[in-house]
């Protein structure tokens, strides 16, 4: 991500049309909802994860949209908790 940006967007490219794929058939077997985990979003906050992975998970949110099914965009440590 930090060495070689093109190579970066080339391999989340890659994985976001797999991902794409995969959530499709997913989809057609009867998944009712879907759901997309992103272990980088509290990290991010406007960062430069932000800006090299939002956009391809936004593209996989986005290619989804006509399935019809409510899409999930799950970020790991996105919440607050207080005791």
């Amino acid at each position: 991500m930090y060495g070689d940006p093109a190579l970066w967007n080339a391999l989340l490219g890659r994985l976001a049309d797999i991902t794409i794929s995969f959530l499709r058939i997913q989809v057609a077997a009867g998944a009712s909802a879907i759901q997309l985990f992103d272990s980088w979003a509290a990290r991010s906050a406007g960062g430069l994860p932000d800006r090299r992975c939002l956009p391809h998970s936004r593209r996989i949110l986005q290619a989804l949209a006509d399935t019809g099914v409510p899409r999930i965009h799950f970020g790991v440590a996105t919440g607050s908790c207080s005791a």
